[in-house]
């Protein structure tokens, strides 16, 4: 089993908020509660998450595509691998990260969603 740490810095730094496994289905709105506190995550730290996972990131509660979101998925697994910013689009082998700008995504996340 995988996990998905979340900081409350750029770069996987400053407190560590909160972190869920890698299993596929869960969703979790952070207005109503969840491993992370709403609007506090900045980036995230992925430790031996499973080869195929796919992490959507939403600035809306309920997961709209109309505001903010970023897209990560895990091309290779790898024991740690930071994300430093949902304001980013990148790939390398270890993942290929979309970002879908509107105001702002960094610290601002609302919801959480793992396949």
């Amino acid at each position: 089993m995988g996990e998905i740490i979340f900081y409350s810095e750029n770069n996987a730094k400053g407190r560590a908020l909160g972190s869920l496994n890698d299993y596929p289905g869960q969703a979790f709105n952070f207005l109503r509660g969840g491993p992370v506190a709403n609007d506090e995550a900045r980036s995230i730290k992925l430790v031996n998450v499973r080869e195929g996972c796919l992490i959507q990131l939403f600035d809306h509660p309920r997961g709209s595509l109309t505001a903010d979101w970023c897209q990560i998925e895990v091309l290779k697994s790898k024991p740690e691998y930071v994300v430093p910013s949902f304001e980013l689009k990148f790939e390398d082998e270890f993942v290929r990260v979309a970002f879908f700008h509107k105001n702002g995504l960094d610290g601002r996340v609302s919801r959480v969603e793992v396949d």
